[in-house]
């Protein structure tokens, strides 16, 4: 991987080289040295996407631009809490090829239902909780 430091992909060949089945390969970095490479143990999703937001707070406090900053998650599952820790700490945040969690059209259901229990005279709510699934509620039924 061209893009990664010398460090990380120092790192990555240190893990795979132990794998039985691997095709040889040794990555190979483009660009020079940077910072080390910092591996932490989280107990929980939570307490490591507030680790993550703290840390981008840091190097905005610093100067740091928004946007040379990235977070790169394999699993969706830690979309919404990384999400809450950044709308936490107010930092502004994109994604790139997915869907925010509260924007998720299942995610918009279960709050409605919600929203429908709570507070019971709310048409709007009521209209998508009574559409879902799909029974042709439309402005003839209303």
């Amino acid at each position: 991987n061209y893009r990664s430091s010398a460090e990380i992909l120092a790192c990555a060949n240190s893990l795979i080289s132990h794998n039985q089945h691997r095709h040889i390969k040794t990555l190979q970095s483009f660009k020079g040295s940077h910072k080390s490479v910092v591996c932490k143990e989280y107990l929980t999703q939570k307490e490591e996407s507030l680790d993550v937001a703290y840390q981008i707070k840091a190097l905005l406090k610093k100067g740091e631009n928004l946007e040379n900053i990235a977070i790169l998650y394999r699993l969706n599952g830690l979309s919404r809490s990384i999400e809450e820790s950044l709308n936490a700490l107010n930092i502004p945040y994109r994604l790139i090829g997915a869907v925010s969690f509260y924007e998720r059209a299942e995610i918009k259901d279960a709050l409605a239902l919600m929203h429908v229990v709570a507070k019971k005279d709310d048409r709007f709510f009521i209209k998508r909780v009574l559409n879902k699934p799909p029974r042709g509620l439309g402005k003839i039924t209303q």
